[in-house]
């Protein structure tokens, strides 16, 4: 069942009280500030270093709903198993809504986050309250 909560005016998850986002970050310190801001605005939070530890997180995560994230918030360039062929090898229909989060400025980057279906990109350096705007949007926008 959800909440609509009257200090944010969002809608939040019945079980928890608090809306989940999976930050896929390579970068310790860039996946730490995201992890701070995003417990600060009463987010409850996991976090994967690489497109494989998203990838075991989403796939036993998502099959149960009240566990799955609600929102991703995705790095396209990682060591590793590249994030977009991760994306691809999950169940579309069980995927939460992703953000990408990239330094990189390029067309490769939009060319990318298409092919996976993200809601929209966050380029680092990213400003606090663009980056909670977008996220408040993509939440809300799957909500309705």
């Amino acid at each position: 069942m959800d909440i609509h909560d009257e200090h944010s005016g969002h809608t939040v998850d019945g079980a928890s009280g608090k809306k989940r986002i999976l930050i896929v970050e390579d970068h310790n310190d860039t996946a730490e500030l995201l992890n701070m801001i995003l417990e600060d605005e009463g987010f409850e939070v996991k976090r994967a270093s690489n497109a494989t530890e998203a990838f075991d997180i989403l796939s036993r995560d998502c099959l149960i709903p009240a566990r799955c994230p609600h929102l991703v918030l995705l790095d396209l360039t990682m060591s590793g198993k590249d994030p977009v062929e991760m994306v691809c090898e999950l169940d579309a229909a069980t995927l939460p809504p992703m953000l990408v989060v990239s330094a990189k400025h390029d067309t490769l980057v939009e060319s990318a986050a298409r092919r996976i279906g993200a809601a929209g990109i966050i380029k680092k350096p990213f400003d606090v309250d663009d980056l909670m705007a977008s996220i408040h949007h993509t939440l809300d926008y799957v909500a309705t």
